[in-house]
């Protein structure tokens, strides 16, 4: 279960360097084997390897992470730009307090 942790974490710092498409596959992955994360949860629950504390502790964790997630691909596929985020390339159209950020 460790080593699965390990990988959904390498796997969401990946993504943060990809663009669309391809952050949109490595996210889909990471869904999936946070999907296998759970039912290694439960299996380790139901044959008494992990008590159910522990059980409840990383499962929580694991739900958490599946919020991140769905927010996270609801993002990539449904982006939301803000009409004043939009920039064009003519200076006097900036909001002066957007020409400190560029």
């Amino acid at each position: 279960m460790e080593n699965t942790l390990l990988e959904i974490f390498e796997l969401g710092y990946l993504a943060l360097t990809k663009q669309n498409v391809s952050k949109l596959l490595i996210i889909n992955k990471i869904d999936i084997i946070l999907k296998m994360f759970f039912m290694h949860l439960r299996l380790a629950q139901g044959t008494r390897c992990l008590s159910d504390a522990g059980y409840a502790e990383l499962s929580e964790g694991a739900l958490e992470i599946g919020r991140m997630i769905g927010n996270w691909i609801k993002e990539i596929k449904n982006p939301k730009v803000a009409p004043d985020t939009q920039l064009s390339l003519d200076s006097k159209s900036l909001p002066q307090d957007r020409l400190l950020e560029i």
